[in-house]
């Protein structure tokens, strides 16, 4: 599953401050009006809570995944002033086309020979 920047941002903030100041406004407000089954509706909202911080939690552990296995090198090599790059990949070429995006480590040629 992979959430978009701005469904994080909305998960995030519902997770981290809506749902929690709308679970306080309600408790605190159970004694001045009179409203019924706190611990219902507390307990459904940390139960919402939770469910999203789990989503939340999967989808970062799979960007982070992403991010930490690279495709493959992009090795940049200086011969007398004119630069040349060339691709060293870590998966089959079907692997990659198959993907809407390759992930490259730039390297420097003279760190990888000295």
């Amino acid at each position: 599953m992979r959430l978009s920047n701005k469904a994080y941002d909305v998960i995030k903030w519902l997770i981290t401050i809506g749902l929690p100041a709308v679970g306080a406004v309600y408790w605190a407000m159970v004694e001045v009006w009179d409203f019924p089954r706190v611990t219902g509706v507390n307990g459904t909202i940390n139960s919402i809570i939770v469910t999203l911080g789990m989503l939340i939690g999967y989808s970062t552990r799979k960007y982070k995944q992403r991010e930490e296995s690279p495709d493959g090198d992009l090795i940049v090599t200086d011969d007398e002033g004119e630069k040349y790059l060339s691709l060293a990949v870590n998966q089959s070429i079907d692997a990659l086309t198959s993907k809407d995006a390759v992930r490259l480590i730039v390297v420097d040629k003279s760190d990888l020979t000295t």
